[in-house]
């Protein structure tokens, strides 16, 4: 609604022109979305063009660019509810859209803080956590994306050395892998994304589980599922293929 938009710092941005003046106009190429993250004193904008924009590296290739802060930024958090009461939990979600979700659909009295990507909480204050219980929404791949597990993972360790009363992981059930809440709730009717979110918070976890196996990269890649287990009949096909070998009795 326009209404939780403007509360939020969300506008549209209708000609490049129209751009947020500390990000460079060679990173806004065409009409967005601009939010604001407000952390103490301190607004930083996120710009996120309707085309993403595409860099080119080193090697040639290009890589799109979909959210784009100012240069020299930092880490920062966006505080987007404050707990009504010290008995209410705070809920720490990753990802610009997901925090504004929960901002507008968490239950009435919860906190809401956000973290534009999942390690972007390191070197922030995090001393608010004190004897507040904290529930961590990630995205659906943090049970399968190793780098992602870690910094949540190092994120319980820092809110635990801040005092918080508990630090818990609450799962997006049934999600698809790169899926956050605001997809999830998106699915529902209004009426029943609020009961969804309490339910998925109330079976929050105090642990990720066991850490994901990194995923390979180039051709290795094609050897190992999604989750990282060994397709054992493609890499022995491949190892065949590439160097001569013969069956013997051992």
């Amino acid at each position: 609604p326009r209404a939780d938009a403007l509360r939020y710092g969300v506008k549209a941005v209708r000609h490049p022109d129209h751009g947020p003046s500390e990000i460079s106009r060679t990173w806004v190429k065409s009409p967005g979305m601009l939010f604001e993250w407000r952390d103490g004193g301190r607004t930083v904008v996120q710009f996120r063009p309707d085309l993403p924009v595409m860099e080119k590296g080193p090697d040639g290739k290009e890589t799109p660019h979909k959210y784009i802060f100012p240069g020299g930024c930092g880490t920062f958090l966006g505080h987007l509810r404050e707990p009504e009461s010290d008995s209410d939990p705070v809920l720490f979600v990753e990802g610009t859209k997901q925090g504004l979700a929960a901002a507008v659909w968490a239950p009435d009295g919860w906190g809401v803080v956000a973290v534009p990507g999942c390690q972007n909480w390191t070197g922030t204050d995090l001393s608010w956590a004190e004897d507040r219980e904290i529930i961590c929404l990630f995205d659906a791949d943090v049970f399968h994306n190793r780098d992602v597990w870690e910094a949540a993972t190092a994120l319980k360790e820092a809110l635990d050395a801040e005092g918080a009363a508990s630090v818990r992981f609450a799962s997006l059930a049934g999600a698809k892998s790169k899926e956050g809440l605001d997809d999830v709730l998106g699915r529902r009717d209004p009426d029943k994304r609020t009961p969804y979110l309490r339910r998925v918070c109330e079976a929050a976890k105090k642990s990720l589980g066991r850490a994901p196996a990194r995923k390979a990269s180039g051709d290795a890649a094609q050897l190992f599922t999604e989750k990282g287990s060994l397709l054992a009949q493609t890499a022995a096909s491949t190892v065949l293929e590439g160097q001569p070998a013969a069956l013997a009795h051992g």
